[in-house]
Parts: structure tokens; sequence; C-alpha cells
């Protein structure tokens, strides 16, 4: 049995019209009745009843329809499913980490989306934390999406030709500090009281207006009660290694993260949990003009379904 004769006769069972059928099957009316007349000498019995008016199914064609119709279906399905595995086994995601990021935070981004696309051959590198705001770093040029620090709102990443994604994790704010600086061994620190510190401020006079806005979202001009932070600008490149070494000396504080020690770690530097600055946020950067479907699985599989459904209404 062909399977063009049995989509021609599913085709007219449902139409009970061969002109339809034929529409629907986008061949011709003669066709859709060549393969029809085919299956009925193939069974040896008519399927159905023709009149110049209407076209009904006769007892065996109602009989074949019942029992062929599922088995269509299962095969449709199993042919759809072959079909979804070999694209995922031909699909590619080139992420990005920010380099600060820590280990727990990219391997669980990364297993979520693996346990609904198993296939899908994740290609991971990094970059700094602001090199999407670099006009001499081309951060998103090879890649499909950039996972990086929102500093308390993931619009602070927006660029041009770019989308920026949900947040996708929240990390509580903290500062970086040498062992011997006066707030080492604090539980905590409150932003008001670093009015009175120095602070490290990874920021240089030829910043982009974009790029200034995102240094300033991580290490505000201003405490949120209005006390100027005494931002001082020591970094020569972006690279975490160069603010480890200047903190660990140990009179500049930083406004970091929870948990950057795991990742960088130095016998000189410590650090503590920072109270009064909204958390920063891990959130996904992309060129709008991608159209890899796996930027969105990604985004998918790692928004809490509350987003996802507030997303869609």
């Amino acid at each position: 049995m062909e399977i063009r004769e049995v989509e021609a006769f599913l085709a007219v069972a449902d139409e009970l019209h061969f002109g339809r059928a034929a529409a629907r099957l986008h061949v011709t009316t003669t066709r859709v009745s060549q393969n029809v007349r085919s299956l009925e000498r193939r069974i040896g019995a008519p399927l159905f009843e023709r009149s110049t008016r209407r076209v009904n199914l006769t007892p065996l064609g109602e009989r074949l329809l019942a029992d062929l119709r599922p088995a269509y279906l299962s095969m449709e399905t199993a042919l759809s499913t072959a079909a979804e595995i070999a694209r995922q086994r031909s699909a590619w995601l080139r992420l990005a980490f920010a380099t600060s990021m820590s280990r727990p935070i990219c391997t669980e981004l990364v297993e979520a989306f693996q346990q609904h696309h198993p296939h899908c051959q994740v290609v991971r590198s990094v970059r700094p934390a602001w090199a999407v705001h670099d006009q001499q770093t081309p951060a998103l040029g090879d890649l499909d999406v950039f996972v990086t620090w929102a500093p308390g709102d993931p619009n602070v990443l927006r660029a041009p030709g770019c989308t920026v994604g949900p947040a996708l994790r929240s990390v509580p704010r903290a500062i970086l500090i040498g062992t011997q600086h006066p707030l080492a061994g604090r539980a905590s620190v409150d932003i008001e009281e670093l009015a009175e510190h120095p602070l490290l401020f990874p920021g240089t006079g030829s910043a982009t207006d974009r790029m200034s806005r995102y240094l300033d979202a991580w290490t505000p001009p201003h405490t949120p009660q209005g006390s100027p932070l005494h931002r001082i600008r020591r970094l020569h490149d972006p690279y975490v290694e160069e603010l480890i070494a200047i903190v660990a000396e140990g009179r500049l504080a930083h406004i970091t993260f929870h948990g950057l020690t795991d990742v960088y770690q130095h016998q000189d530097i410590t650090i503590v949990p920072l109270t009064g600055m909204a958390p920063m946020i891990v959130a996904p950067i992309w060129r709008t003009a991608n159209r890899n479907p796996m930027v969105q699985a990604f985004i998918e599989a790692n928004t809490p379904q509350a987003d996802q459904d507030q997303n869609h209404q």
C-alpha cells in the first residue's frame, strides 16, 4: 500500500468531497480519484459510495477508516519525532558566560537547557562582563547568546541591534576587600557606609555612554541617600585578575556579588555581604537578527514557568 493512497483515502473520508480533498493535499482531483480507486482495487471492494451530489463511506470504508487513522497518526508522530531528533542533532548553541560567573550557575543553566535538548551541541566560551558595551570588543559577533551580569536590572544591558532576555538568576551584592581592609571580618556592610571608603571603579575616561551607564549601575556615584561615593579608576583592562591584584593591596574596596571568590581565589582578599543595593541579575543578551531557535529554547528552559506565562499574556 502506497502512502499516497492512504492520504487520499483519509482526506476524502474527512471531506466527503474529492475536490476539497484534492485542495487539502495540493494535488489534482484526478490524482485523488486515481489513488482512491487504486486502493479499492488493492482491497477488492468499494470504499465510497459516489453520486453526482454526494460522497459517503461504505460500511467497509468506515471500518477501514477506524482501523487506519490511528495507525496513520502514529506514523506521522514517529516521523515528526525522528525529524526533531535529527534537527536537534544538527543544532548548535554558541554560548558565552561572563568570566566572573561561578561554575555552579553556568552548569545549572546549561544542564537545564540540555535536559530538554540533549542532542544540541553547546559550545561554551567566556567574555568580560561588560564586553557587550565595549566598542573594541565585538562580544556578540560570533555568539548566539551571551549570559552576563546586569546590575539591578536587565535593561542596563540594552545595546543597538541586541535583545535582552529576562532575569535567569539573582545574586546578592557584596564587597570585595583585602584581608587587612577596615571592613574585613564584618558580617555585612551597608551601601551607606561605603561613602567613607574609596572604591575601585572599573571605568575609564574614554568609556562609551552605554558603558558608563552600565558601570554606574554596578558602582553608583552616590548612595541611595545621596552621599557621594569616592570612585577611583585604576584598571587598565577588563580582566578580573588585575582587579583582584589591586584589591589585594588592601586600600580599595570593590562592589561585586556573592560568590566571586569561588571563581577567583586569593589569600589576601575576602568578600563581605553588601546591603542596601539591588541584587546582581544574571541575564542573556543576543543579536536580534539571530534566528537560531536554540536561543529561545535556552531562555525558556531557564525561565521560571510563572514568568513564561506572564510573558505570553
